[in-house]
């Protein structure tokens, strides 16, 4: 490990790694990504696809109590905050994770062996035959030290001047997957009377997909206080694939999920399920 191997330790059990597996799966079709992070502490669990530091680049930042995940948690480490960051390979967890899925215990462990670390997932499944055996996956891992811990954080949210509720997710697919074969670039558009407008130009045809009554929430500024709408429509140009791969990949039962828009600055997609949240930065197009 990089740092104090001594002084850390993580450990964990689970009887199903079902919502571990559903926030690695979201994240990676969202950005295609090879890579996630694991931020962990006493209580709270963070997965991250974030750029590099100064990098104006799609960032997603899913935090969840640690025990919604786990039925025991144990970490041990020589950050002031008794915080670990890990880094690991999308593919190999999820087929690590993928191998316990017929199993009621599981344990995740921290490792380090012939110099290398691993998460090491250990499940008890049962066979054809009515017998169980155990299945060990050991998934590579680098371990940050922890004066980068820091930089691995919830990405930085501008003032939204529109937060609005987004509409039923596969019905925006459907409209999307159209869009895709238009243009790259997709324009949000939000109103503070409840509407959205899906929008995608070219220098030959224009479509647009209107949705109406939809709940407005109060936009706050950085002291808490509730904003008038000074615009009556804002708007941001973004990704379009991101946006199609985020409504193709979210596999979360919610009752709402809210589209903030920053005018010139990002679009933010938040959803809060249980005790799970799930932040999505979409900076605008420059």
């Amino acid at each position: 490990f990089e740092g104090n191997w001594e002084k850390m330790r993580f450990k964990a059990r689970t009887t199903s790694a079902v919502i571990i597996q559903r926030i690695v799966q979201v994240l990676s079709k969202i950005t295609k990504t090879k890579f996630c992070r694991l931020r962990l502490s006493p209580d709270k669990v963070c997965f991250s696809i974030q750029p590099d530091v100064g990098e104006e680049q799609l960032r997603i930042w899913s935090e969840s109590k640690q025990d919604l995940l786990f039925s025991s948690y144990r970490i041990e480490s020589l950050h002031e905050n008794n915080e670990i960051l890990l880094e690991f390979s999308v593919d190999l967890m999820l087929r690590a994770i993928k191998s316990t899925m017929n199993s009621q215990n599981i344990t995740f462990k921290l490792i380090k062996r012939d110099a290398i670390s691993y998460l090491s997932i250990t499940a008890i499944v049962l066979s054809a035959n009515g017998l169980t055996r155990p299945v060990v996956q050991d998934v590579p891992v680098r371990v940050f030290p922890r004066e980068h811990i820091e930089l691995t954080h919830q990405p930085p949210l501008p003032v939204a001047e529109v937060n609005i509720c987004l509409p039923d997710l596969k019905t925006m697919k459907g409209i999307i997957d159209r869009m895709k074969t238009t243009s790259n670039t997709l324009t949000l558009c939000a109103s503070h009377q409840g509407e959205l407008i899906l929008k995608v130009e070219t220098g030959l045809v224009a479509i647009k997909c209107y949705f109406r009554g939809l709940e407005v929430i109060t936009a706050r500024d950085e002291d808490g206080v509730p904003m008038p709408g000074t615009q009556s429509v804002v708007e941001a140009q973004i990704d379009l694939r991101t946006f199609a791969h985020f409504l193709g990949g979210y596999q979360f039962p919610t009752k709402s999920i809210v589209l903030s828009i920053a005018q010139g600055k990002a679009a933010v997609i938040s959803v809060v399920h249980d005790e799970m949240a799930l932040t999505v930065y979409m900076p605008v197009l420059i």
